[in-house]
């Protein structure tokens, strides 16, 4: 990667020019233009407009699968359709943005140009719409998905099967090798 400041050409996998010091990380900004520490994926200056999730930390335990009855979902850098997404306890909800007219794309990055986030946690699965398709005046907020679940986001009509994990799987997880 080529240093910004005296253009020495370092190896990819180099943070630091070899040259002058520099750092040679590529600079990322928010929407609104603040600069982003690396690894930083949310504006520590921009409000978020998506309500807290709260931390969790946990095993990924499979809570259920959610796919495009109307449209298609795609992954951030991926031109294939996936025919499902895999609902798992997870730190962070999954966000997807509206490409087309039928089409979402599922981000990793930004989450604050989606168009709804799915939150998996051990107690459920919910979803929140964001402004742009909600209707108006509406608080943001994570709200249940049923366990045969349908939300419409723009254009694309999403659908959710939960799984109904055993008692014996949670009892495992809150008392390890007993």
């Amino acid at each position: 990667m080529r240093c910004s400041e005296c253009y020495e050409v370092n190896p990819a996998w180099q943070e630091v020019c070899s040259r002058c010091g520099h750092s040679t990380l590529p600079l990322r900004f928010c929407p609104n233009g603040h600069l982003l520490p690396p690894s930083v994926t949310d504006c520590p200056v921009c409000p978020s407009m998506w309500p807290d999730s709260g931390p969790f930390s946990g095993p990924a335990i499979l809570r259920g699968v959610l796919w495009a009855d109307a449209g298609r979902i795609k992954d951030e850098g991926a031109e294939t359709t996936l025919p499902v997404v895999e609902l798992r306890d997870f730190a962070k909800p999954y966000a997807f943005r509206v490409e087309g007219s039928d089409c979402l794309r599922r981000i990793h990055e930004d989450p604050g140009n989606a168009a709804v986030q799915v939150l998996v946690r051990p107690e459920g699965v919910f979803a929140c719409l964001g402004l742009d398709y909600r209707t108006q005046g509406a608080r943001l907020e994570f709200a249940p998905l049923g366990v045969s679940g349908s939300l419409r986001v723009g254009p694309i009509l999403i659908r959710t099967v939960l799984f109904d994990v055993p008692d014996w799987v949670e009892e495992e997880l809150a008392e390890p090798g007993r």
